[in-house]
């Protein structure tokens, strides 16, 4: 951590700056990218902003936690500080990333056995979170609760905070079944919950000069049946068509929840509900 970190109203500060000179960019670099000690996130709660960062602060322990040798060149950016302010604003400090995201680099054009080797440093990594105990008790959704952030669901925010798996999978199975006639089943009851980082965008994921990896933006992350992970790597992104092989997901729902995610996307939020 560094050892001259601002105070919280300083933080609070910049960034109150930062957007009186035009700059609306929810992550900055404090005090300056070039120069930079810390990195500052900021929204609201209405945004999952506490959500995202307990993912985060969860993968971050859980990782320090596993044999170095294991877990060695992976990571998450430590969270320095959390700074809530009135009854919506949340601002955090978090450690400061020097590198370039997969996007850049291959924006920038790599040779293929370099981007192989991203591609098999993010598929550790993603094995890392899957191998994730989760705790006892937990429902699906973020660590700490609340509402599941996914790319099943309309806009990727599902409309309620499930209970139990039961609630989540028969919601998913009314939306499936729009019509009736679909005859599609869903069962979750057969998987374990999962530490399921399912936003595998090409952005979130950052190498250093060293080679290190670095992953970052855990909004659409947390705890759910296997299925959910199996459908993140279903989507049209590069690092799922380059990684989806290595890993042996349950299979049988797949073809089920792409029905229900398309009606998702085209029916209205609160369509499958309400619950029996």
């Amino acid at each position: 951590m560094p050892t001259q970190l601002p105070t919280d109203d300083e933080i609070i500060a910049f960034c109150e700056r930062q957007r009186a000179l035009g700059e609306y960019s929810h992550t900055l670099a404090y005090p300056s990218r070039n120069a930079a000690i810390a990195l500052i996130k900021y929204g609201g709660r209405p945004f999952g902003m506490m959500a995202e960062m307990l993912n985060q602060d969860f993968a971050f322990n859980a990782l320090e936690g596993m044999p170095q040798q294991r877990r060695a060149g992976i990571h998450v950016p430590k969270i320095y500080r959390v700074i809530e302010e009135g009854a919506d604003g949340v601002y955090i400090v978090m450690e400061y990333v020097n590198g370039k995201t997969l996007k850049e680099l291959l924006e920038e054009g790599v040779s293929h056995d370099q981007l192989q080797e991203y591609y098999n440093q993010i598929a550790k990594a993603i094995e890392l979170f899957l191998s994730i105990k989760v705790p006892d008790g937990v429902t699906p959704g973020p660590v700490g609760g609340g509402i599941i952030k996914h790319p099943l669901f309309k806009d990727t925010i599902a409309s309620i905070e499930y209970n139990s798996v039961d609630e989540l999978q028969q919601h998913v199975n009314n939306v499936a079944n729009l019509p009736a006639t679909n005859n599609l089943k869903i069962d979750f009851r057969k998987e374990d919950l999962c530490f399921c980082f399912s936003d595998l965008y090409e952005g979130n994921f950052i190498f250093t000069d060293e080679r290190e990896l670095y992953v970052i933006d855990f909004h659409h992350a947390g705890f759910l049946p296997t299925s959910f992970m199996t459908y993140a790597f279903d989507q049209p992104r590069p690092v799922c068509g380059a990684i989806r092989d290595k890993f042996v997901l349950p299979e049988e729902n797949l073809t089920a929840m792409r029905v229900a995610g398309y009606n998702f996307m085209i029916r209205w939020r609160k369509a499958g509900l309400p619950l029996n």
